[in-house]
C-alpha cells in the first residue's frame, strides 16, 4: 500500500470511474504538464543511481527469514501449523475493498511453506477476518483474533477503518503488524508496529530531498484537501520543508471542489509545487496544472500513482516526483521489486494484483513475521515473545527501507513508528520511472 502517505484517504474512489461526473470529465481531456524545472532552480539530478539506492534490497529470502541448511525447504503438513491472524479491508464498496492484499498474502504463504520451510518445518496458515463497511467490524475482528487458538501475531493488509475498535478489543494482547499506516489509530494502538511508518513520519524526508535536489529554490507551495485525513500529512511536509530552509505557503481547498485552477495557480507562484492530493482530487489537480501550463517541479505523496494512467489528462500519469515509503512496484529495475514479481507470480498472483502496493505490503509483512518467528523458534512462540522480538528489531524488510527501527526510540512520542525513510522517483511518461534519491530519512 502506500508513503507512506500513500494509504491515507483510502476510502476515496480507486479508479476514475468512481470519482464522480466532474472528475470523470477531467480524466478525459487535456495532457499532462512537462514538470520542468523552475527558473532559478536546479534541474533534477540525472545519471547513475544515487547512493543508498537499491543495492541492499532483500532478495535472498531464505537467508532473510533464517532458513538453515538443516531446515527442510518444504514445510511438513504433518506438523502442527503456525496460525497468523490476517485482517484486511475488503468486501465493501468498490472504493473500499482490497482483496488483492489477501490474494497476495495467500500466495506468500504458499511460497513460505514450499520454499522457506514454514516456521522451522511447521506450515503457516492464515486466520482471516475482513472489515468491509463499518468501524464496528473491527471489534468483531479483534474478538475473533483473541478467541482463535494459536494466533500469536496479526498481520494487516490495508485497513483504513475499524482499527481503533480492533485495537480496543485486543487491548494489546496480540502484537499487530502494519506496513504504512492508513489510519491514525495505528499510531496509538497498543502493541502495534508500523513497519514502514505512519502518515506523518513517511514524509519527513521530503524537505531534505527538495533541498538537495533543488539547491537554489527558496519557496514551496503545498495544496491539499482541507479534511482531517489530509491536514496532518500536509503539515508534516510543511514542517520538513521549513526545517530544510524553505518558505512554505499552505493552500487548503474544499474536498467538494471540482475545479482546482485557483490552488494550481497559487502553487505556480512558488519555486516548487507540492500537490498533496488523493485518489479523487489528483486527476483534477493534474488537469488544472496542465490548463495553466504549469512548469514548476511537482512533488507528491504516492496516492496519485495508484490510479490508472487513463484516469489523467492525456491518458498518462502527470510527470511529477513521488516520495515513496515503500518500494515503487512500477520500477522493475529495483532488484527487490523484480524478485517480488517473480516469486508471487510463481505462486499464482496475477500481475494486476501484484502491482498493487497493498499486495506488496502483504508480501513484506508476512516475510518479516516469518523471520521474527524463526528467530524465536517454534517451541517458544507466544504473543509476548513476538512482541519482544519486534521491539528489538533493527534491520531491513523486503520491498522497504534498508533499515527500520521498531525499538520505539525513533519517535519517542509515537513509539509504534518503525521508519521515516523515503525514496524519490521522477515519472518520465509511458510507464518510465527514474530514481532520483535512494532510501533517505
Amino acid at each position: 500500500m502506500k508513503h507512506s502517505a500513500r494509504l491515507r484517504r483510502i476510502t476515496m474512489a480507486t479508479t476514475c470511474l468512481t470519482i464522480g461526473v466532474m472528475a470523470l470529465a477531467a480524466c478525459e481531456s487535456g495532457s499532462t504538464g512537462t514538470g520542468s524545472s523552475p527558473k532559478g532552480t536546479s534541474a533534477p539530478v540525472s545519471g547513475s543511481a544515487p547512493q543508498g539506492g537499491t543495492a541492499k534490497d532483500v532478495t535472498d529470502y531464505p537467508k532473510y527469514v533464517g532458513l538453515t541448511s538443516v531446515t527442510p525447504k518444504k514445510a511438513n503438513p504433518g506438523l502442527s501449523p503456525v496460525t497468523i491472524g490476517w485482517v484486511n479491508e475488503q468486501g465493501g464498496p468498490p472504493s473500499q475493498t482490497f482483496p488483492e492484499a489477501t490474494r497476495s498474502a495467500q500466495a506468500t504463504v504458499k511460497f513460505i511453506n514450499t520454499e522457506l520451510g514454514g516456521i522451522q518445518g511447521h506450515p503457516v496458515k492464515l486466520a482471516t477476518c475482513f472489515i468491509s463497511t463499518s468501524e464496528a467490524q473491527g471489534t468483531t475482528c479483534g474478538q475473533q483474533m483473541s478467541n482463535t487458538k494459536g494466533i500469536d501475531v496479526i498481520d494487516e493488509g490495508i485497513d483504513a477503518m475499524g482499527n481503533a475498535s480492533m485495537y480496543g478489543a485486543l487491548n494489546g494482547s496480540i502484537p499487530t503488524i502494519v506496513g504504512v499506516s492508513a489510519d491514525p489509530a495505528d499510531d496509538t494502538g497498543k502493541n502495534v508496529s508500523e513497519l514502514e511508518g505512519s502518515d506523518t513520519s513517511s514524509t519527513t524526508a521530503f524537505g531534505p530531498f527538495l533541498r538537495k535536489q533543488f539547491p537554489s529554490a527558496h519557496t514551496v507551495a503545498i495544496a491539499y484537501q482541507n479534511i482531517p485525513g489530509a491536514v496532518p500529512v500536509s503539515q508534516a511536509i510543511q514542517k520538513s520543508a521549513q526545517a530544510s530552509g524553505f518558505k512554505v505557503t499552505m493552500i487548503p481547498y474544499s474536498s467538494t471542489a471540482t475545479d482546482l485552477i485557483g490552488p494550481a495557480t497559487e502553487m505556480e507562484q512558488a519555486d516548487i509545487a507540492v500537490p498533496d492530493c488523493g485518489f479523487a482530487d489528483c486527476p483534477l489537480m493534474a488537469k488544472a496544472m496542465n490548463e495553466i501550463h504549469g512548469t514548476k517541479p511537482a512533488l507528491s505523496v504516492p496516492l496519485w500513482t495508484d490510479l490508472p494512467p487513463s484516469g489523467y489528462p492525456g491518458g498518462d500519469l502527470p510527470k511529477w516526483i513521488v516520495g515513496e515509503a515503500t518500494a515503487n512496484l512500477a520500477y522493475t529495475q529495483d532488484p527487490g521489486v523484480a524478485d517480488y514479481y517473480k516469486t508471487v507470480q510463481k505462486y499464482g498472483l496475477s500481475k494486476a494484483d501484484a502491482i498493487s502496493p497493498f499486495a506488496g505490503i502483504a508480501f513484506s509483512n508476512l516475510l518479516f513475521t516469518t523471520k521474527i518467528m524463526n528467530q524465536i523458534g517454534y517451541a517458544k512462540l507466544s504473543p509476548s515473545a513476538i512482541t519482544k522480538a519486534i521491539k528489538q528489531y533493527k534491520g531491513p524488510i523486503p520491498l522497504g527501507p534498508t533499515s527500520i527501527d521498531c525499538t520505539g526510540k525513533l519517535y519517542p512520542k509515537t513509539t509504534n513508528v518503525c521508519s521515516d525513510y523515503d525514496q524519490f522517483f521522477q515519472y518520465a511518461g509511458s510507464n518510465q520511472w527514474k530514481l532520483l534519491q535512494g532510501w533517505v530519512n
